[in-house]
């Protein structure tokens, strides 16, 4: 909730994938779905695969990797890797995240944490409650099913952040990139899709003074039962706060400074001592007190109660009357759609960018139309070039409405890639072939120093490096 996340704009297939989620954790965490049949037959024992220093993987894991990422690849649209090329993607990560242990590479527990408590949160979100979610995943409790996620995001956390030491300071020169371009044959020259740049304009309904100055006193309020009456802050915030990642334990959080949270969060959060309770302060979530709990070093544990202000259906009228009227002067020409985002949008991260979006994966202004989130693709597909939409009612992950038009800037055709009008994208491919090889290397390396065993049937396969040295 507190959390400075901006929603995906560039997955087309973001609900499928959260479909695909559920699914896909069912195969990893159900266990041997078979395993009664196995008991009274005996046709089949799990056996190790492999063991790659302090990690074993059984047979069962890859397979049910094999499944997992097999139902991912077909919702993409996207060819399946083999069984082979599956088993070898978790010796890697293994590799990495073993050799990130032993070199002390930190990574940040928090955010697995916090990565586990949203994955349980949406699971009981789909399902419908804590139970079901036991029931659906055959886990005997919430305990042991959180320390089974955390094993698995903690491994993936490990690895990443091993991988990202291993190329952080790769980089590729301007001739390397010519020369990766140059050394493409004609069959393997990237296809671009067709591409887009447009711009959105957003107004915010605002709540009253007086709704706002409501929210306050009940902080307030809150606060003095706190720190006065000896009232439990965890009691209260499961009580009374609206974020929905925290509120079930007590508003609890554990973050660092590099917890992506809204900064006004984090700066109330490193500012107090151990105990105390702030006074109410804003975000763009709503309002909260924090207090906190423990100062662990770079880690702090916090808990905090959001309540955000209602917006009355006033509110409400009066942003989509106010937009209504931007897009009458858009449509009249008495004013630019630049110069309505800079003098009526609510989005800051855009609103300085003459209310374009940047594509994180690029860092350009353009993105590749088939992969848009659904709805902005639905809301972009029928417009021309400088044609501004109709007013669009958007709603963030809370439940908040917002009031937006978007305007197409520029469309580019599907086109085989061009040194030059592609750069950025040959650029990235350039440097991703360059980091593979640094890591191709590292692994190479890395495999003579660390204890590996392999089983036969596992050596049969031609894998990219020589696991069975």
């Amino acid at each position: 909730m507190v959390r400075n996340a901006t929603d995906s704009l560039i997955k087309r297939g973001d609900s499928h994938y959260f479909l695909g989620f559920c699914v896909l954790l069912f195969v990893l965490f159900q266990g041997n779905l078979n395993a009664q049949e196995q008991n009274k037959n005996r046709f089949q024992i799990d056996a190790i695969a492999a063991v790659v220093g302090d990690y074993i993987i059984l047979d069962s894991d890859i397979e049910r990797s094999f499944k997992q990422l097999d139902l991912q690849h077909k919702e993409a649209g996207i060819p399946s890797l083999s069984k082979c090329e599956v088993a070898e993607t978790l010796y890697e990560s293994r590799l990495l995240a073993h050799n990130a242990k032993q070199d002390s590479i930190p990574f940040n527990a928090s955010e697995v944490e916090a990565k586990v408590e949203q994955q349980f949160m949406y699971m009981k979100q789909q399902l419908g409650s804590i139970d079901k979610v036991l029931e659906f995943y055959k886990k005997p409790d919430v305990a042991s099913f959180k320390k089974e996620l955390t094993q698995i995001n903690t491994i993936n956390s490990r690895a990443e952040a091993m991988r990202q030491h291993i190329i952080t300071d790769v980089e590729v020169s301007p001739d390397q990139i010519s020369h990766y371009f140059r050394n493409l044959s004609e069959d393997q020259i990237p296809q671009i899709g067709t591409t887009i740049e447009f711009a959105h304009l957003v107004i915010d309904p605002k709540p009253s003074k007086e709704d706002q100055q409501k929210v306050i006193n009940q902080l307030n309020e809150l606060r003095e039962d706190i720190l006065y009456n000896g009232v439990s802050f965890s009691s209260r915030a499961v009580l009374y706060s609206q974020d929905p990642g925290s509120s079930d334990k007590g508003g609890k959080y554990t973050i660092t400074r590099s917890t992506p949270f809204a900064k006004e969060f984090k700066d109330r959060a490193f500012s107090l001592n151990e105990g105390e309770v702030s006074r109410p302060f804003k975000t763009d979530f709503g309002w909260h007190i924090l207090t906190v709990d423990k100062i662990r070093g770079e880690q702090v544990d916090v808990r905090h109660i959001l309540i955000a202000p209602q917006i009355t259906t006033a509110s409400l009228t009066e942003a989509q009357q106010k937009l209504r009227a931007v897009r009458d002067s858009i449509s009249s020409n008495q004013l630019s759609f630049v110069d309505a985002v800079k003098r009526y949008s609510d989005e800051p991260e855009t609103k300085a960018n003459e209310g374009k979006l940047i594509n994180p994966i690029t860092g350009t202004t353009y993105f590749e139309f088939a992969k848009l989130d659904p709805i902005l693709y639905s809301q972009l597909e029928g417009l021309k070039e400088g044609q501004v939409s109709d007013i669009i009612v958007d709603q963030d992950r809370q439940g908040r409405k917002k009031f937006k038009l978007v305007t197409l800037l520029d469309k580019r055709p599907a086109h085989k890639a061009d040194f030059q009008q592609d750069y950025i994208q040959i650029q990235n491919l350039a440097l991703l072939q360059k980091q593979k090889q640094v890591l191709q290397q590292w692994k190479s390396q890395r495999i003579e120093t660390t204890y590996t065993r392999f089983s036969n049937k596992h050596c049969q396969c031609n894998y990219t490096v020589d696991w069975c040295q």
